[in-house]
């Protein structure tokens, strides 16, 4: 995924996809062990697996709720049933693609109270609306409208149509208009490519936007706008100008000028920052700090923070975690990155001693599925220890004087909260929570005699309830929110009082409550925001977490006991609803047997509305609604999704033919054909791809018979030069691949080969004798593995990590083959960081080959790019040097000079500019030629853009001089 990990990810294609089909480098791990059923409707067709059907009834009867209003509002065409797949590894995120309408979820956030379920499909639903509202007389002419779209405009609509405005985005537009940080139109019309806080900014000022453009979306504006744009005789500022009456930039400018009054008059009277605060963790350079946690004995400091990493999730002006814990001294200072977890941490709690922190982050199963498995660090050591195997924890805290943790883990939507043993490992069943109703953010009283929980249903915000561990009965400390909600309580060391976030009145800022007298008062009155509060042991410090327009930072003030007449009048609560006030007796922590739940597989079975009891018959919680009774098996079954003529040409002159692409709804099989007919030459070129994913491996099968460029063995000799050598060959054949992931980064690729090569137009001025031609049959095999720390550019900037692939290639008589060796390639990169803070990188790079006996062609050594056989020595010309070994090695430092360029060049978009010097050196040889080493070095300049606010392009412009040459530097540019 991209670096910002976001809800709602269109997946519009502005090109033609690739036609000769191959794995995915991308593509997630199959799942042959997932049972995949479809649950249908009237207008849907809901694809999952036995583990989440009861999501999928949820997100069935949620999709018809939303489907009239949404086809009304974007004036769209009804059309086939809509295909939903509900697949774990769109972990933390959704898409729809318009050919097919296909949507897929996470089903996971689909529980969220961030998101929800009824707004996660309607979101989504929105852009398959957008799709249909767009299409003309056939379906191709979605692309055709959908490339002249900005994607904030696909976003914000999406929002518009299918959500509600909320606090979170509220304050996320208000910092980014009070601190001038509002996104540029060049900004906002590429905001995928710029990195997580103006990803989540995109969103947002879409939304905001599409608001103040289109006001009401039942009132018919989004579908006028739609109707103009599907004639395809207007551009977008034209249908944005017929529907709104004026420019877009002169709407634009409106809105930003009514945003900054609205935010001025709404923030007067409050705080930019709580009077007294000091700063323990600022942000710099965006950096995100959160939950400052002080250890039981005060000595040290945990949080989380985004320090060192390019991505996180930030949802919906909410990060939710995926971030690297961080250990300093009680005052903020000594700040050490804890490796263990870095970057997918998302919750964490300290140790009643205060030696060990208990964490959970993100990983996978032996299939691939994701797992927030709990975790414990000891600090004295660094020594990490998994806790929980293949679990999914949403909910931590652990209890005072006890080697115990409270977790609530999570399973189709259902939650449990159970008790772990830190010393033992038993795992004791607590409750089994009322279905549709989730717990996070829990924390023990001093006493570890009651836990204060949040409790929400999908979509919604929080209210606070208070467990008492001992009596086995709860109660509700503030009422169900009407809009926005509370979250992240806290205890302060007497027990009496808990400390919390709530943006109920619009704006999230710390409140106290007397537990006991029900009476509560305001800690903060910050526009920015507060959150994630923190008492210390000694009930003197709070601690808490606050908002720029770009990065979080972690603030504390001194904590007063209040006064009495401080106090405000007691909330009026309610007992939420499902909830029972008590616990069934089943449910009493002594009850039963340890259970391992989803950590060992046993059921954990429900007795009714928030109870639990493990071992007893029926329903497992969390397991198919009843409608899947219904539900059918899956059956992959291939149909269309592209059809399109091609204007080509080959040696002779024009070629006409046609490509097409087919695909099943769960994309476990592909097919991409390619057939053209030469007019002159009267000779069919075709190439036919087919790729199945329906077991662990995938593997794949072609046969092809197409022109493809080759190159004559004597390039670079006596200054012959590419273009020299160059010429068309003809391959016809068929192949076989497998690919197997092997985990941890690693992957295994093999494929066989029948097919033969001939010669279709021979270079000028070598002999035909002299090219290679006859059956070529072959075996290969390559063994990779990657482990790069993901950055924003990774692709031209890599930081930290490495890269190894073994490949090994053989032909021979006992394949039928007119060719007979063996070929050797060892290949890696190794990539460090020099000066972090600068983005300053060094990395090296080598190659190894190794050729025995009569191959097709040599290793070629020289140029800027690499390609099949072809080794790049920038400096050199391409063939400088040949032969059957090879020999290189290179050392490139790379820095930014530009982080944000922010220009737009007609469709381009300049966003960022990195300098890199290198030094290479290399060698290719063979039979009676010895080694002659050959030596370069250079700058080049690195641009990152983009085309159309999708396409991501990386043009390089570079000089590089021929060490020990007497010749001018040599200029090159390569994309």
């Amino acid at each position: 995924m991209s670096p910002c990990l976001l809800p709602g990810r269109l997946a519009a294609a502005a090109v033609l996809p690739a036609l000769i089909l191959a794995p995915r480098a991308g593509l997630a791990a199959n799942h042959p062990e997932r049972r995949w059923h479809v649950q249908e409707s009237r207008h849907f067709r809901v694809h999952c697996y036995p583990e989440v059907a009861g999501t999928a009834q949820r997100v069935l009867e949620a999709a018809e709720e939303a489907y009239p209003r949404l086809l009304r509002v974007f004036g769209a065409q009804p059309g086939p049933p809509i295909p939903i797949i509900l697949d774990q590894d769109a972990l933390f995120n959704g898409e729809a693609e318009p050919l097919k309408d296909r949507i897929t979820l996470d089903p996971a956030l689909a529980t969220s109270s961030v998101v929800g379920t009824r707004r996660f499909v309607a979101h989504e639903l929105a852009h398959v609306m957008t799709f249909r509202a767009l299409q003309g007389e056939h379906v191709l002419t979605r692309l055709n409208h959908l490339g002249g779209l900005p994607t904030w405009l696909l976003e914000g609509v999406a929002q518009l149509a299918a959500e509600p405005w909320t606090p979170s985005l509220d304050r996320m537009l208000r910092l980014s208009c009070l601190e001038n940080q509002l996104l540029t139109p060049g900004e906002r019309a590429h905001f995928r490519q710029l990195g997580v806080h103006a990803g989540a900014a995109g969103y947002n000022e879409g939304f905001a936007l599409c608001r103040a453009l289109f006001g009401d979306p039942d009132q018919g504006r989004l579908a006028t706008l739609f109707r103009h744009l599907r004639t395809g005789q207007r551009t977008f500022a034209q249908a944005v100008q017929l529907t709104c009456g004026a420019p877009l930039e002169v709407l634009e400018a409106r809105w930003r000028t009514q945003l900054r009054a609205h935010y001025a008059s709404q923030t007067r009277g409050l705080d930019a920052q709580p009077p007294g605060a000091r700063r323990l963790a600022a942000s710099a350079g965006g950096e995100v700090h959160l939950r400052p946690r002080l250890s039981p004995d005060g000595h040290r400091l945990a949080f989380l923070t985004s320090r060192r990493q390019d991505s996180f999730l930030y949802l919906r002006g909410r990060v939710q975690g995926l971030l690297t814990l961080a250990v300093a001294a009680a005052d903020g200072s000594n700040v050490q990155l804890m490796p263990a977890g870095q970057g997918g941490v998302t919750l964490f709690d300290w140790s009643p001693d205060s030696q060990e922190l208990a964490y959970t982050r993100l990983g996978r199963d032996a299939d691939g599925n994701p797992t927030f498995d709990l975790h414990a660090l000891a600090l004295a050591t660094g020594a990490s220890t998994r806790l929980t195997t293949g679990a999914y924890v949403v909910g931590l805290a652990w209890r005072p004087g006890t080697s115990q943790l409270a977790l609530v883990t999570q399973r189709d939507g259902v939650n449990q909260l159970v008790l772990l043993d830190r010393t033992s490992r038993a795992l004791r069943h607590v409750r089994t929570l009322p279905a549709g109703w989730q717990w996070r953010d829990l924390a023990f009283s001093p006493d570890g005699r009651r836990l204060v929980a949040v409790a929400f249903q999908p979509g919604n915000g929080g209210q606070l309830i208070c467990l008492d561990w001992e009596q086995g009965r709860q109660s509700a400390l503030t009422p169900p929110p009407t809009h926005g909600g509370d979250s992240a309580p806290w205890w302060t060391p007497d027990g009496r009082r808990v400390v919390f976030t709530s943006d109920r009145d619009g704006m999230a800022n710390l409140h106290e409550l007397d537990v006991a007298t029900g009476r509560q008062r305001r800690l903060t009155r910050t526009w920015r925001g507060a959150e994630t509060p923190n008492v210390s042991g000694d009930g003197r410090r709070l601690l808490f977490t606050t908002y720029r327009a770009r990065g979080a930072e972690l603030l504390e003030l001194p904590l007063v006991a209040p006064p009495a007449e401080a106090h405000t009048a007691p909330l009026q609560l309610a007992r939420p609803l499902g909830l029972r006030p008590d616990w069934p007796e089943a449910d009493r922590l002594a009850a039963g047997p340890p259970v391992a739940m989803a950590l060992s597989g046993q059921r954990v079975l429900p007795t009714g509305p928030g109870g639990g009891r493990a071992g007893a018959p029926g329903p497992t919680a969390g397991s198919p609604a009843p409608g899947w009774a219904q539900a059918r098996p899956y059956r992959s079954e291939l149909t269309q999704d592209l059809l399109l003529p091609q204007f080509t040409a080959d040696e002779r002159g024009q070629q006409v033919g046609v490509a097409a692409t087919f695909s099943d709804v769960l994309r476990q099989q592909e097919l991409g054909l390619d057939v053209r007919w030469g007019v002159l030459s009267q000779r069919f070129a075709y190439s036919a791809a087919y790729v199945n994913r329906m077991a662990r491996a995938t593997w794949q099968g072609r046969v092809f018979d197409a022109p493809q460029l080759g190159l004559s063995p004597d390039v670079g000799v006596e200054g012959r030069t590419l273009i020299e050598s160059l010429y068309l060959q003809r391959l016809r054949g068929a192949s076989v691949g497998l690919q197997l992931p092997l985990g941890g980064g690693r992957s295994l690729v093999g494929q066989a080969q029948a097919a033969h090569l001939g010669t279709l137009t021979p270079p000028v001025s070598a002999p035909r004798n002299a090219l290679r031609e006859g059956a070529l049959n072959t075996l290969s095999g390559v063994l990779s593995e990657r482990q790069v720390r993901p950055t924003l550019d990774q692709d031209l900037n890599p930081s930290d990590g490495y890269r190894l692939a073994l490949g090994w290639t053989w032909s021979g008589p006992a394949l039928g083959s007119d060719f007979a060796f063996h070929q050797w390639l060892l290949q890696g990169e190794r990539y460090f960081p020099i000066v972090p803070a600068w983005r300053h990188n060094l990395t090296w790079r080598w190659s190894m080959g190794l050729m025995d006996g009569a191959p097709p062609q040599p290793f070629l050594l020289g140029g800027p790019n690499s390609s099949s056989l072809i080794f790049p020595l920038r400096g050199h010309a391409v063939g400088a040097l040949s032969g059957h070994r090879l020999a290189s090695t290179g050392l490139e430092y790379t820095l930014p000079l530009a982080t944000h360029l922010d220009r737009t060049l007609g469709p381009l978009y300049l966003d960022r500019l990195y300098l890199s010097t290198f030094v290479e050196m290399g060698t290719a040889w063979g039979g009676s030629t010895p080694p002659a080493p050959l030596a370069s070095a250079g700058l080049e300049l690195r641009l990152r853009a983009t085309i159309g606010g999708r396409q991501l392009i990386s043009p390089r412009l570079g000089v590089a001089h021929r060490l020990g040459g007497t010749g001018a530097p040599g200029v090159y540019l390569t994309f």
